[in-house]
């Protein structure tokens, strides 16, 4: 055994050994700097082509813009070729490899762009005993965010006059193009403009009468987007992002320059339209039919406005519903009716189920995330379906009048929210439930109904949907027909806090689920939950016989 000055040295020589062995192994295996256990946008994980089962190592999770700022950002072809005058995002090739070849490929130009980087005396990446450096089981999340290109980034686009084409009055044709058959090579699409992921799929497709391939969106946004990024970086003009965390990093998202108010898009769409597809099939087959519904002038201009991409409605193409929506169903359509894509509830692509969605809105939901959901049977069909039309009348046979028709009828459904008279409208209203243990609460009534017209005035889809007076009243008194005097809570809700047999809540459980659950919904932080007597004072003596004073 060791003793005194010969154990202090033994342990000071012990502590020496190890921290230089594990500063040489965070040396060797964090060569990356020790930043990689952040989470990051910019990872690529590289398998070879080989499932993840069969893999001998663990996948590589590369850090492209770690790379991208060792090489320098205006050196892609360092890692990247070209072909077709166009950056190939594929490491050091143009063309896929077998799982074998392309495990060799990566090791040999890894290697040697680090073993070259070391021998200029660089900072460099892993070398060739350095395995566990780069295929690591303890991989870096990856913190990547979708970008979405909304109606700001698709006008700055749309503005930006250093990717317009020569001679051309506007961008378009810099981006949006379609497959010419005879050339085999893309021309721009006049007046065919569409949402690029029409075409490109999440995944790459093959058309199987011509086995022609159409690659995947991300490939094609990085082939088009970060290379004319690249190219203009190139030529000292101001273009975009060139690193993965440009785009995918939810910081670098928030600083992207917004347009406060961006012009409408055009691409030759109707201001309003008339839905009527049974008559205006009759009307194009020469036979007379009674409507079985009444047809729905189509506001196209405000649903524009409160969207963030046409493929909020069109999500296919930028055809009608109809097109591929039959009433019978098609298979172009995935055999959803035309029915059910306007009605379904559930979902966020029909007309309803959008509706649905926007009434989660804190100003909305504090009402309807209490009121209990009707079912399809239950709607009123003629707040929609109100514009009545025979298939002989001109405005189905002739789009134009047809427009006008509609944007008549949009236009005289425009109107204030309807209120009710205030002399109707109780300033306060006291509940006595709970009066044995606290003082009656009195409810601001008044206060509170002004505060949801407030909230509700400038919302175009609040002011049609609620189209009587005492619509609103319906937030509250839910189970009532809408009135100025609807009948008390305790005409449905009993003494128990919950009544087991009826299930339903109690009076004291429905005035607490109704208020407090209106107060989440809508972020209302005061008064808190628990906070009971900042709506109503604790008594100091009871009022029920045999109650206990607390």
């Amino acid at each position: 055994m060791l003793h005194g000055r010969a154990m202090t040295r033994w342990l000071v020589v012990m502590l020496a050994v190890s921290g230089m062995v594990l500063g040489l192994f965070q040396a060797v295996g964090s060569s990356q700097g020790d930043t990689r256990s952040l989470p990051r946008p910019d990872l690529i994980e590289i398998r070879a082509g080989l499932p993840a089962g069969d893999q001998e190592m663990p996948a590589v999770h590369f850090m492209h813009d770690r790379h991208t700022k060792a090489v320098g950002e205006s050196s892609c072809a360092s890692c990247h070729s070209k072909a077709a005058e166009k950056t190939v995002f594929r490491f050091k090739r143009t063309g896929p490899l077998a799982p074998q070849a392309a495990k060799t490929h990566y090791h040999d130009n890894c290697l040697t762009c680090h073993r070259e980087t070391l021998a200029a005396g660089k900072p460099s990446g892993p070398l060739a005993a350095d395995c566990r450096a780069c295929h690591r089981k303890d991989a870096p999340e990856s913190n990547w965010a979708a970008l979405a290109f909304d109606p700001s980034l698709h006008y700055r686009h749309e503005q930006a006059q250093s990717i317009r084409p020569f001679g051309e009055k506007d961008n378009c044709g810099s981006c949006h193009h379609v497959l010419d058959p005879k050339t085999e090579k893309t021309v721009p699409a006049k007046g065919k403009e569409g949402s690029c992921r029409y075409c490109h799929k999440p995944e790459k497709t093959v058309d199987k009468e011509t086995n022609r391939e159409t690659r995947a969106m991300q490939n094609a946004a990085h082939d088009s987007c970060v290379a004319c990024h690249q190219n203009l970086t190139v030529l000292k003009m101001k273009g975009g992002p060139i690193t993965c965390a440009g785009c995918h990093d939810s910081m670098q998202q928030a600083k992207i320059e917004k347009v406060a108010q961006v012009p409408r898009m055009q691409r030759n769409q109707p201001d309003a339209a008339i839905l009527a597809t049974r008559l205006k099939r009759a009307v194009g087959t020469g036979k007379e039919t009674a409507a079985p519904i009444a047809a729905v002038a189509f506001d196209h201009r405000s649903h524009e406005k409160a969207v963030g991409s046409c493929r909020s409605c069109h999500h296919a193409s930028l055809e009608s519903c109809a097109a591929c929506h039959t009433p019978v169903g098609d298979p172009k359509g995935n055999f959803i009716r035309l029915e059910q894509a306007m009605h379904l509830q559930r979902g966020n692509a029909s007309c309803i189920s959008c509706h649905n969605q926007a009434k989660t809105a804190a100003a909305c939901a504090g009402c309807h995330a209490q009121m209990p959901a009707k079912n399809f049977s239950d709607a009123d069909c003629r707040v929609c379906h109100n514009l009545d039309l025979k298939s002989g009348d001109l405005a189905l046979k002739d789009k134009e009048i047809g427009a006008r028709q509609a944007a008549d009828a949009v236009t005289a459904r425009t109107r204030p929210l309807p209120t009710v008279a205030k002399a109707d409208i109780p300033e306060t209203v006291e509940i006595k439930a709970m009066a044995d243990q606290y003082e009656t609460a009195k409810m601001p009534h008044g206060k509170i109904i002004r505060a949801i017209y407030d909230n509700l005035g400038d919302s175009r889809m609040a002011r049609y949907f609620h189209q009587e007076p005492a619509t609103l009243c319906q937030g509250c008194h839910h189970n009532s027909p809408p009135s100025v005097k609807p009948p008390g809570c305790a005409s449905c809700h009993g003494a128990p806090f919950t009544d087991e047999a009826e299930g339903r809540p109690g009076l004291m459980g429905a005035y607490h689920g109704q208020c407090m659950g209106c107060h989440e919904k809508m972020g209302i932080e005061k008064p808190a939950a628990n906070d009971c007597t900042a709506c109503h004072k604790k008594r100091a003596t009871t009022l029920v016989q045999g109650t206990n004073t607390q």
